[in-house]
């Protein structure tokens, strides 16, 4: 009995960790970057991800795009910023900026 009590105890001591790591990780900021295109034009955005992956993306006109990277390298006609985590890039005159959210 006292074998099968000390086996249920860890058990549920596991779970407890585990729904406490679960319910962390869901309340947890996604870290992703966002692009916001403040001109009243669009442009063609060039995504150079850490992976070593790339993509030309266009951004409407005042438009956004969420959780476009966790890190990566924005470039807008020849201005460029380096972006990791909870920011948004910020288009504005044709050129690129950082703001922490």
């Amino acid at each position: 009995n006292e074998r099968c009590d000390a086996r249920v105890l860890r058990l549920m001591k596991r779970l407890l960790v585990l729904s406490g790591v679960l319910i962390a990780a869901g309340a947890a900021p996604s870290g992703a970057v966002d692009i916001v295109n403040r001109d009243r034009v669009a442009h063609d955005v060039v995504i150079n991800r850490s992976d070593g992956s790339s993509e030309e993306i266009t951004v409407k006109a005042r438009g956004k795009l969420a959780d476009v990277c966790k890190a990566c390298v924005v470039v807008v006609g020849e201005s460029t910023t380096e972006a990791t985590g909870d920011v948004t890039v910020t288009i504005e005159g044709g050129k690129v900026s950082i703001n922490t959210r």
